[in-house]
């Protein structure tokens, strides 16, 4: 994968333990579900908040973050 990272390529097959449903029944505009904002990042400053309202639409996810790049949301 690029930059030494890796993808769960299927959320719902590759993981272990149960996962939050990550594609929302609900239209794409409408928040499902809170995530947590990783502290002293950039997308902290900007809603400056500890949390964001999102709504998935994916079945992809982070397994391993590349070294050089920094987590901005906290995984579910």
């Amino acid at each position: 994968m690029a930059m030494d990272g890796t993808l769960y390529q299927d959320l719902a097959s590759q993981r272990d333990h149960q996962t939050l449903q990550h594609y929302q029944k609900a239209p794409t505009g409408q928040g499902t579900h809170t995530v947590p904002i990783a502290p002293e990042t950039k997308l902290a400053t900007i809603v400056h908040d500890s949390h964001l309202l999102v709504n998935d639409h994916h079945h992809q996810g982070v397994k391993a973050l590349a070294p050089s790049f920094k987590l901005s949301v906290l995984a579910n």
